[in-house]
């Protein structure tokens, strides 16, 4: 064997060892969400464990990501946990740990209608696009508090109100409009429109006082 054929067999073997390694990475199973917390307008439908790459491919555009899981409840702190919009360094003022109000029907919506979700069970519905809006409202509010004058900051805002919440550019299962769409306040009544981790419940009205008897 010449020295130029064992540099192309030496090539070809890191060339498939790592790809022999990631193909064994992808295997994946469907999620029942008849008992998720964050998705329960979607409790019909289940959702592929490999999804959240999808979830993580919207960073380069408005900078949410989440961690993988493996149950319906990892799902549920999955979605509770990721992160919010990222804006530029020059940003201050702003964490990533701040949530944006309707995000979790955001996440629910594109996952259930990830590709490999669709194998697991097809037909999940579309977020409505008024719900769609009240997400880039809220991040509107954030991004005006803490980095108004921040141009990458305002040109996410741009992707996401233009793109996904209006034009269907990126995401068309966030602008549906018929009957049969989700209502985020509906999907997070519980907690309106927050994390589990960022809800606070209204604390209970104190007990009334004892009515005073009257004197004979």
């Amino acid at each position: 064997m010449t020295h130029s054929s064992q540099q192309r067999g030496h090539w070809l073997a890191r060339t498939l060892v790592p790809l022999a390694l990631l193909a064994a990475g992808v295997r994946s199973e469907c999620i029942s969400l008849a008992q998720s917390k964050a998705c329960p307008s979607f409790n019909k439908f289940q959702v592929d464990t490999a999804s959240a790459a999808k979830i993580n491919q919207m960073a380069q555009d408005i900078g949410i990501t989440m961690g993988t899981f493996s149950t319906v409840d990892t799902l549920d702190q999955a979605i509770w946990n990721a992160t919010a919009f990222y804006s530029s360094s020059t940003c201050t003022g702003y964490t990533s740990s701040q949530r944006i109000r309707y995000q979790d029907s955001v996440l629910c919506t594109i996952l259930v209608q990830d590709k490999s979700s669709v194998q697991c069970a097809d037909g999940a519905p579309n977020l409505c696009q008024y719900s769609c809006s009240l997400y880039a409202t809220q991040l509107k509010t954030m991004i005006e508090k803490a980095c108004p004058s921040d141009k990458t900051s305002l040109e996410k805002l741009g992707t996401l109100s233009g793109d996904v919440c209006t034009e269907a550019k990126s995401w068309s299962g966030l602008v549906d409009s018929g009957s049969s769409c989700v209502n985020a306040t509906t999907n997070e009544a519980a907690t309106c429109g927050k994390s589990i981790s960022n809800f606070s419940p209204p604390s209970a009205p104190p007990s009334p006082l004892p009515l005073a008897r009257s004197l004979p």
